[in-house]
């Protein structure tokens, strides 16, 4: 299977969340907090859309405890993410991704 995974985590306490997955795409987004060697992922509870239902995505609703394995290594589900820093003019994040 061919795709990838990403987490941004913003200095703001936000982030974002992606899944590809040939076709599939799957998505989420919220608030994020550190607590010792955990990071816990809140996600905004938006209403589905038309759009969602059709394109067979998924928005993550709800809340996820993500472990962090090492200072730059993150265990999202089953996906462990590499983390690397990619700072922009509007906003500096530290993304974490794989790709399969």
């Amino acid at each position: 299977m061919n795709g990838s995974c990403r987490l941004t985590l913003c200095r703001d306490s936000s982030f974002s969340y992606s899944e590809h997955f040939d076709l599939m795409y799957s998505s989420g987004k919220g608030v994020w907090e550190l607590k010792k060697d955990t990071i816990t992922l809140m996600f905004d509870n938006p209403p589905y859309s038309i759009y969602e239902a059709l394109a067979g995505g998924e928005t993550y609703r709800g809340t996820w405890t993500v472990p962090i394995i090492r200072r730059n290594k993150v265990q999202v589900k089953n996906i462990i993410l590499v983390k690397k820093l990619h700072l922009t003019k509007k906003s500096s994040c530290l993304e974490t991704k794989k790709n399969d």
